[in-house]
């Protein structure tokens, strides 16, 4: 479990103050106070192992990039550089 994460999905902040359970093949975003799931999201690829994924959505492809960071994410999307393992065609978001 990573907690109190802002969740980015595309280059726009959707959550923040959450929590995010990772499992192989999900991303579940929970409530800070009592667990209770908001969303999942299904992992197509991990771009950047415990921060950003390749999940599906309506995006390039029907992918969408998600990024979990530390904090309320205000001051925007931290910068990353995929792991070397990622094969993916989604590019790192670029920081507004």
């Amino acid at each position: 479990m990573i907690e109190n994460v802002a969740i980015f999905l595309g280059a726009g902040r959707k959550y923040k103050n959450v929590n995010v359970e990772e499992t192989e093949s999900s991303i579940i975003v929970r409530n800070r106070l009592d667990g209770t799931e908001f969303e999942r999201y299904s992992v197509v690829e991990v771009a950047k192992a415990g921060m950003a994924y390749d999940v599906t959505g309506d995006g390039p492809g029907g992918l969408l990039r998600l990024v979990v960071q530390q904090g309320c994410g205000c001051s925007g999307m931290k910068h990353y550089v995929h792991d070397d393992t990622y094969t993916g065609t989604l590019a790192a978001p670029r920081r507004r």
